[in-house]
């Protein structure tokens, strides 16, 4: 008897893999959320006490600060004021123009005190009233530009101003007092000794500015001897 063959045996076939689902995203982590820190304070009773003991605190420090700075500054400004007082300290605010008004002040004065010495020496010999030469403002303009060393050109300057105007002259010297008589004891009536100023005397009462001084020793008779008046 013959044996069927043997039915192969089929081959199994493996199942459609399954379709591959993909993992699901994991959600993004919110970071912490950081402080506001333009938060309003005043929403909390204790966060609005907190504000208000430090703006008070920074107020205080700002008052003892500025109060600080204004002493100081007050002192500094009283120590630079009794140091120019004293000259001590130079003052760094000088206006050139100030500066230069005040030379030429103090030069123009200079020159005004050195002409009244120079006609007070010259006055006699050229035949001028020191005094009276002074009081003319003419007499004073003519020698704006004369040199007061140049004693020639003021005695030609003095000359001037006598010839135009007599009364600027010297006065003419008074009758010479009679020798006293031994016989009557005494001295003539209204004759006394007057004491009289040196040239070095009267300039340096000019370099004092004492001209009313000067004035008062020529109506004395103190200058007599200076100007050429024989008394």
């Amino acid at each position: 008897m013959s044996v069927a063959p043997a039915e192969p045996t089929p081959t199994p076939t493996e199942p459609p893999a399954a379709a591959t689902t993909p993992p699901a995203p994991t959600p993004p982590v919110d970071p912490p959320k950081a402080s506001e820190p333009n938060a309003n304070p005043w929403a909390d009773p204790a966060a609005a006490e907190a504000e208000i003991k430090r703006l008070r605190a920074e107020n205080a420090k700002d008052r003892t600060s500025a109060k600080a700075q204004a002493a100081e500054e007050a002192r500094k400004e009283l120590a630079q004021s009794i140091g120019k007082s004293l000259g001590l300290v130079e003052d760094d605010a000088n206006d050139p123009a100030k500066l230069t008004e005040s030379l030429t002040t103090s030069q123009a004065e200079a020159k005004q005190a050195r002409v009244e010495l120079a006609v007070f020496r010259n006055a006699a010999a050229a035949g001028g009233d020191p005094a009276a030469l002074l009081d003319s403002s003419s007499f004073l303009a003519s020698l704006a530009a004369v040199d007061p060393s140049d004693s020639a050109a003021i005695a030609a300057a003095i000359q001037a101003a006598v010839t135009a105007n007599p009364r600027l002259g010297a006065a003419p010297a008074d009758p010479k007092a009679p020798a006293p008589n031994p016989a009557q004891g005494g001295s003539a009536s209204g004759s006394t000794a007057v004491d009289q100023l040196t040239r070095e005397q009267v300039e340096q009462m000019g370099r004092d500015g004492k001209h009313a001084e000067i004035e008062k020793a020529r109506e004395e008779g103190r200058l007599n001897n200076l100007l050429g008046i024989k008394s």
